[in-house]
């Protein structure tokens, strides 16, 4: 085969062709500091690339989501602190109440002061962060307690000519009914008293009670007193995933 001039120019034509897309692309790779600015640059460099911004991604969320997990559980830790130092305050007053030579009047003050860290206790227990109650699992529409001034249906033996205490003291006047399973209301005054100071409820001899017979008692308060509790708002865990296959929980339900 004979090499003719025209080869050799068209040869070092494309040679001179490949240096300059050499040298546009080491220029472009400088000015953008980047080595693959197109998928043709690197084939199975981009799938490296996109595999790493994948990576870098997913480790991304997962610090957010233990950072998120972390302020959780200390919001958690701090209401459990509080509710500890409540429970000591109480604790101690119910020490003081032990004292026999308090007044009657002396114990009704500790009494209030038991009925205001309860409350206190509602309030750490219905605590809220970021729109959603701590100890509410994954509730956020209803507080996880609340007080009220209502029993219902509270259950009690009843025992003729004896006084039995529900399980509260300081009822509301005239509102103790007292019915049995099979839907029998009875009268007051006439099948039973009732101490509405004590909280006492006595079965009349002579009335429609029986002795040893469950009979069930719905009253109100003279005060929200009661906690009550929704079921459906202390239930239902909040999970994190802060790894490949790594998921955790960060809250504490409210039961």
């Amino acid at each position: 085969m004979r090499i003719t001039n025209k080869m050799l120019v068209n040869n070092l034509l494309a040679e001179l062709q490949r240096s300059l897309r050499g040298t546009g692309l080491r220029e472009e790779q400088i000015a953008t500091g980047q080595r693959i600015n197109r998928p043709s640059d690197d084939p199975s460099g981009v799938a490296r690339v996109l595999s790493l911004k994948d990576a870098i991604a997913d480790n991304s969320r997962f610090l957010k989501n233990v950072e998120d997990g972390r302020h959780w559980l200390t919001v958690t830790e701090a209401a459990l602190a509080d509710s500890v130092e409540i429970l000591g305050q109480l604790r101690n007053k119910v020490l003081q109440a032990k004292n026999d030579t308090l007044t009657m009047e002396e114990r009704r003050t500790m009494a209030r002061w038991a009925a205001d860290y309860l409350r206190q206790l509602v309030q750490v227990a219905n605590r809220q962060e970021q729109g959603r109650y701590v100890f509410g699992g994954t509730q956020i529409a209803a507080a996880p307690y609340s007080l009220t001034d209502q029993v219902e249906e509270e259950a009690f033996a009843a025992h003729l000519n004896v006084p039995v205490e529900v399980d509260y003291t300081e009822l509301a006047e005239g509102t103790v009914v007292v019915t049995d399973g099979a839907g029998s209301t009875f009268v007051e005054g006439v099948d039973y008293l009732v101490d509405y100071e004590k909280g006492t409820i006595t079965a009349l001899a002579g009335g429609g009670m029986s002795e040893g017979a469950t009979y069930y008692a719905s009253y109100q308060l003279a005060s929200p007193l009661r906690v009550a509790t929704n079921d459906s708002g202390i239930v239902g865990a909040l999970k994190r995933q802060i790894g490949d296959g790594a998921i955790v929980t960060v809250n504490v339900l409210g039961s």
